[in-house]
């Protein structure tokens, strides 16, 4: 299992030179307050969390800039404006509604005009399209992160190689293939191998302070990487 020895894998990514920034940014957001998602605070603290972890390059220039009709924190915004209903759905369901799941990465990873990776608008004459796959499950998480997973590559690598059967299909060059469906696998895979590892209660109360997906994602990460 990717949990199996979590403490020797926890401490090796807590040991990882950029472990720091990660471990702060991700605090800053935990501590968010989640009552308001069109808060400003809020809204901020999601958006230095994704800067922090790795999403800077593809969330254009003044993410920030509440000021900016096309920034990133606005568009951010307005995707969360809509899509309260369906967040609403998975924080009160014991069990994640899968169709409320799905409504809610496909907004949030689209590509195209309205999607939130800005190289899409930065030049319309590209003719690739950027889904903001990996980007979306981070704002997923921090959003619900007692209920809703990060899938990066190096988390998809490691479900790929600890399940392999049926085959996942990543891909190691990019786009790596990330899609709605295998989000919905990974995420009952690792809350299978929370409640085996810490039982039903870690899965929403958590473990030494932190969500158990954050437990599992660093875990994951790990073991990708060694891939």
């Amino acid at each position: 299992m990717v949990l199996d020895d979590w403490q020797t894998k926890r401490a090796e990514y807590d040991q990882h030179r950029r472990a720091g920034r990660y471990n702060r940014a991700y605090a800053e957001m935990l501590a968010a307050d989640r009552g308001d998602l069109l808060h400003e605070e809020f809204l901020l603290a999601v958006v230095r969390f994704l800067k922090a972890f790795d999403m800077a390059r593809t969330m254009g220039q003044s993410p920030e800039d509440l000021n900016e009709p096309a920034s990133f924190i606005r568009l951010l915004r307005a995707k969360l404006e809509a899509l309260q209903p369906m967040f609403l759905r998975i924080t009160e369901n014991v069990h994640v509604p899968q169709a409320s799941l799905t409504v809610v990465y496909s907004a949030l990873a689209e590509a195209g005009p309205t999607g939130l990776d800005a190289r899409n608008r930065a030049d319309a004459r590209l003719r690739r399209q950027f889904r903001f796959d990996v980007g979306a499950t981070k704002i997923m998480h921090a959003i619900c992160p007692t209920k809703l997973f990060i899938l990066d590559q190096y988390v998809a690598f490691s479900l790929q190689d600890h399940y392999p059967n049926p085959p996942w299909g990543y891909r190691n060059n990019h786009p790596v293939g990330h899609d709605v469906n295998k989000y919905c696998r990974g995420l009952e895979v690792a809350r299978q191998e929370i409640i085996q590892t810490f039982g039903n209660a870690a899965e929403e109360d958590g473990l030494d302070g932190q969500p158990a997906f954050r437990i599992f994602d660093k875990c994951a990460w790990i073991l990708g990487r060694a891939n």
